[in-house]
């Protein structure tokens, strides 16, 4: 129980540093032959979430895909390291099919408020011992605030107070005309979304240095066709929001290897022939 309470400590006390001063983190210094390992909790099926001004009409469903992001997102993330050619890669497995449904609290607390719970701590230690890493990361989904807020009803409410919630990644749609007429009205939109988050942790003793995410942004799928039933969006529909999902997907990897230093923040400048003119 000592030796729990004082990982945990060591944990928040990590992490209450770096949101108090994210700037002037301490950068860590990996030397060659580090070893890492990958833990992939990413689901493979999509979400949609369907918001309407008819409270009755909002449904979240999720749908088997052929997408491939964990493993797509797992080979990104291994290449970008491979290139570094400094790091020893470890794949680690986890044998429990639930692992997703039981973390799922656990995923959500790390990504929003960077705390993790005793439990989860200690089975992260425990890989790092068992499959001898210096370096855990983590790569899950989670529920958390998005960049969509509730539709305004008065001049008092204030929409930045109640963000929609969104689970995983995959399509959120909206529709905010009343009474669901006037289809040809812009009342409407589908847009891609991914609360995909990469969390990076040093071992002996586990310690959380970082946790990428992307910067959603309200860009609608110009081309995407309203079928009469929402809530049975057929694939051809759900599959363009596969670009954009790849996309943020591709940011958290970004934004999680460069805020833990396992890549430089900057890419390195390529030598340019004398007399070429500086970049306006």
């Amino acid at each position: 129980m000592i030796r729990r309470m004082g990982l945990v400590f060591m944990i928040l006390i990590s992490m209450y540093a770096c949101a108090a001063a994210p700037d002037k983190r301490p950068k860590i210094t990996f030397s060659p032959g580090t070893r890492i390992g990958l833990v992939n909790m990413l689901e493979s099926y999509a979400t949609h979430t369907h918001f309407s001004s008819m409270s009755t009409e909002r449904f979240t469903k999720t749908y088997d895909v052929d997408w491939k992001m964990p493993t797509d997102v797992e080979d990104k993330l291994m290449k970008l390291l491979q290139n570094e050619q400094r790091y020893r890669l470890i794949a680690i497995r986890h044998t429990e099919s639930s692992d997703f449904v039981q973390h799922a609290k656990d995923f959500s607390d790390l990504a929003n408020s960077g705390t993790i719970t005793p439990g989860f701590a200690d089975k992260l230690e425990r890989l790092a011992e068992a499959s001898n890493v210096d370096v855990i990361i983590l790569i899950y989904s989670y529920n958390g605030p998005s960049i969509f807020t509730y539709n305004a009803p008065s001049a008092q409410y204030n929409p930045a107070k109640a963000p929609i919630w969104l689970q995983g990644y995959g399509l959120f749609s909206r529709w905010l005309n009343p009474a669901n007429l006037l289809r040809w009205l812009p009342f409407r939109g589908a847009y891609p979304y991914a609360h995909i988050a990469v969390s990076v942790f040093t071992s002996q003793p586990l310690t959380w240095i970082a946790t990428g995410k992307p910067k959603l942004t309200a860009t609608s799928i110009s081309a995407f066709d309203w079928p009469d039933s929402v809530k049975n969006l057929p694939l051809t529909e759900l599959n363009k929001a596969r670009p954009g999902v790849d996309r943020y997907a591709d940011q958290a990897i970004q934004n999680a290897l460069q805020q833990s230093n396992l890549l430089p923040s900057k890419p390195p400048s390529v030598p340019q022939p004398p007399g070429t003119p500086p970049p306006r």
